[in-house]
């Protein structure tokens, strides 16, 4: 098993390089860098966070078809190979489809399978022979059965009931391709509750991020109602990060005291996950950041 930690971008070039910089010499082997609306170009965050540490692997994802073209996937990683050698993956996935939305898009999942297929097919050739791998970044039942295509699975579940579903709409693709798992990341000595109300906002966005039908099959779709019937009731001043139970907090993000993160890790792999992806608000906290370090030290 190997860990990594996970970047929207968003904290700009500076604070990329301060986080790759410090994963030298620890458990930390790969950042991932994705594409964030508020965010630095991802391809080039990737480039400062590669030459901060020559020792990482980069996955740069995941990144949405709608977004990038063929041609401009195809031509940036290979630039990113040619300046730092192969240590590079590619993982996409649909994105924030809100997001799209709010752009005038409108999407169907259908139509996104076909442009996430003819996306694969164009650039994987040419990506594999400089040794970029190509991850499927998942949620749905529907993304996951497309797995057999891929190299791995990046998985937006981090609960041991939600991967096991996931693993299982997966068939026996989940034998045959890497699995990681990323997701909102609170790793904690001393809890504090500005770091817990960015991991709660976190959740939320991943909770409402995905369909009903997803949170049906998940179990969550009571949690899901509330969520909505909170915010559509919302009144100025008040916290939107309190629409979130702590329960779903934790069934949503990798939040524990670092002493049950062993115990998390060893539910991860005996399940048959080979990375796990730490992401915000821990990424960009330079002393979580420490105590994650410290914490992984010990293990293993």
């Amino acid at each position: 098993m190997i860990f990594g930690l996970a970047l929207n971008v968003g904290e700009g070039l500076d604070e990329a390089r301060e986080i790759a910089s410090l994963t030298v010499g620890s458990k930390i082997r790969r950042v991932w860098v994705s594409y964030s609306k508020r965010g630095r170009d991802p391809f080039e965050a990737a480039s400062v966070v590669a030459a901060a540490n020559e020792g990482l692997r980069v996955g740069i994802g995941a990144l949405s078809p709608y977004i990038y073209s063929v041609d401009e996937i195809k031509s940036r990683m290979l630039k990113l190979v040619d300046r730092y050698g192969e240590r590079f993956d590619l993982c996409l996935g649909l994105g924030d489809r809100r997001f799209f939305e709010s752009l005038g898009y409108r999407i169907s999942h259908s139509s996104f399978l076909s442009l996430l297929k003819y996306t694969l097919k164009s650039v994987k050739a040419d990506l594999s022979t400089r040794g970029v791998k190509m991850w499927l970044g998942a949620q749905g039942s529907r993304t996951l059965a497309l797995a057999e295509y891929f190299d791995g699975v990046l998985l937006n579940h981090c609960s041991p009931n939600a991967v096991r579903w996931a693993l299982e709409k997966m068939g026996q693709a989940k034998e045959r391709r890497e699995i990681g798992v990323s997701a909102p990341s609170y790793i904690y000595e001393n809890f504090e509750a500005d770091m817990f109300a960015y991991v709660r906002r976190a959740a939320l966005k991943i909770l409402l991020g995905g369909t009903r039908a997803l949170a049906r099959e998940l179990n969550l779709e009571a949690e899901y109602d509330r969520a909505l019937t909170y915010l559509n009731n919302l009144i100025e001043g008040e916290c939107e990060e309190k629409a979130v139970s702590e329960d779903l907090v934790k069934s949503l993000t990798i939040t524990m005291h670092a002493s049950a993160l062993s115990n998390y890790l060893t539910s991860m792999r005996n399940l048959g996950v080979n990375e796990v992806v730490f992401g915000y608000p821990l990424s960009i906290s330079i002393n979580h950041l420490h105590i994650l370090k410290s914490t992984l030290a010990t293990l293993f």
